[in-house]
């Protein structure tokens, strides 16, 4: 998630149906794509806000790491299964059934291992980024040989 820089200003009224999602809050996208067939959650690491009263928000009620849950809950072959069986599809986006969402078992390791898992994700992510980082600067730097190769 992003923090919006477009502002928009809209009446009290209608700011009343928006939900508030805090940090480490999971908020429910129902739009599918090739990725995600039923729909996505992602969790809020970024700052509190409010989002549309399309995203159905839940906060955890159990102490969960956020390092590894953000990346549980967004991964298309863990929540495939409880997804179908949960989402309901709509014209644009699908709907989340949370009744039928909550009769849905996922195995989840403890908090000790999932910090572990976090933290080898966060230092994979780290190393992924640094290493596509390096890879485009030696594209430019072929970019800029090869333009310059016969002058």
């Amino acid at each position: 998630m992003e923090p919006s820089a477009n502002h928009r200003h809209s009446s009290d009224e209608y700011m009343k149906s928006y939900n508030v999602i805090y940090i480490n809050d999971i908020a429910f996208e129902g739009h599918t794509s090739k990725e995600f067939k039923f729909g996505r959650f992602v969790m809020n690491d970024r700052q509190d806000g409010i989002v549309s009263h399309v995203f159905d928000v839940f906060r955890p009620i159990t102490k969960l790491s956020p390092k590894f849950i953000k990346y549980f809950i967004h991964d298309e072959a863990i929540m495939q299964k409880p997804l179908l069986f949960s989402t309901s599809n709509a014209r644009m986006l699908n709907s989340l059934n949370v009744g039928e969402l909550n009769n849905q078992i996922l195995s989840i390791p403890s908090i000790k291992e999932q910090e572990k898992i976090g933290k080898i994700i966060n230092v994979t992510e780290f190393l992924i980024a640094a290493n596509q980082k390096k890879v485009d600067q030696l594209k430019q730097l072929k970019k800029y040989l090869m333009q310059n190769m016969f002058v």
